[in-house]
């Protein structure tokens, strides 16, 4: 037996001493959502990066298909139902089905993965863990809306028109105008073609991400703690749709479901050149997408899986101490397979 493999026994027998009885003891739904939530953070976050792409995928072209229906949905009310703001409350009635399904298909997300932050923090998962864990599903979100967008346009999505005949709009411009949107302060400039936008501008446009994407996150995220408080199926579906309806029609800022427009952009300046200017890819990649991905994790991470980590300090640090068991036990067996392999 190495010193390593010595370590790693005497560390789980000193966790193995501690009394983890109080977890069995919770019963409010918060403790039963917190406790619960972080334990599926971390289940999620120990699937294999190959897993996790793949369950990412899943996840991006669900983002796809819900977006398209949001956009189809709004444009297709007619002009003064548009400006009452009825087509935000459309697209927040719709969105929410998107995580709906993407929960109860198992299919993972970058806004979700990001609340093992704090076990990783707390050594409940390792570094490679949570890397491969939030970059592989990121990863796959990318994919999965990059796919769905492929097959949507080959499948006849350049030629879709919104609306009646007399005011028709085709798809793929309304959903490059949603795009452009997010780019706040330079969106005039984008639909212009100007360059004329100053630093400042830049500036408070990937601050405006960033603060929006937080928002949206302490919304999304809440969904992992609330659908992990009940076994009821029928409150877990009714829980789900207020956050996500509350940061949809807020306009806050969704870093896996915007790559859904980052591919629309680019698929316009190749299909339709005469009407973009190619500079709009590289402004929501680096003014929204990024900045948007940075607030996402802040928001996810630490603002309510935080407090509520605080508040309930006793219950989840015996939790990760718990789990701190299973990673151990996990690094031994490892060990002991690369020596048998070994020899």
């Amino acid at each position: 037996m190495d010193t390593k493999e010595k370590k790693i026994r005497a560390e789980i027998e000193e966790l193995k001493k501690l009394d983890y009885s109080l977890l069995d003891e919770t019963e409010s739904f918060m403790l039963n959502g917190l406790l619960n939530g972080f334990i599926s953070s971390i289940n999620k976050i120990r699937v294999t990066f190959y897993k996790q792409v793949l369950l990412g995928i899943l996840s991006g072209i669900i983002l796809g298909c819900g977006y398209t229906a949001c956009i189809i949905a709004s444009n297709s009310l007619p002009q003064f139902l548009k400006e009452s703001g009825l087509g935000n409350i459309l697209m927040g009635l719709i969105f929410p089905g998107c995580i709906i399904l993407i929960t109860f298909l198992g299919g993972g997300l970058f806004t979700s993965h990001v609340v093992a932050t704090i076990p990783w923090l707390k050594k409940a998962v390792t570094t490679k863990e949570y890397l491969n864990g939030i970059f592989g599903v990121l990863i796959g979100n990318l994919l999965g809306t990059l796919i769905f967008v492929i097959v949507f346009l080959v499948g006849g999505g350049l030629l879709l028109k919104i609306g009646s005949n007399s005011s028709s709009v085709s798809f793929m411009d309304a959903a490059y105008e949603s795009g452009i949107k997010k780019l706040y302060e330079l969106s005039s400039f984008v639909k212009s073609n100007s360059n004329n936008y100053t630093s400042k501008m830049i500036f408070l446009s990937v601050l405006y991400s960033f603060g929006g994407a937080i928002l949206c996150n302490i919304m999304v995220s809440s969904t992992l703690q609330l659908t992990n408080s009940t076994k009821n199926h029928a409150a877990v579906f009714l829980l789900m749709i207020f956050p996500i309806f509350f940061f949809v029609i807020s306009g806050y800022q969704h870093g896996p479901a915007n790559t859904f427009f980052f591919w629309i952009i680019i698929a316009r300046n190749i299909f339709n050149p005469e009407n973009s200017h190619g500079t709009e890819i590289i402004l929501f990649l680096f003014v929204s997408l990024i900045p948007t991905l940075f607030g996402n994790w802040v928001g996810g991470s630490f603002v309510i899986p935080g407090i509520l980590s605080l508040v309930n300090k006793k219950y989840t640090n015996l939790l990760f101490k718990k789990e701190r068991i299973t990673l151990l036990k996990n690094k031994l067996s490892n060990n002991k397979n690369n020596k048998h392999s070994i020899n």
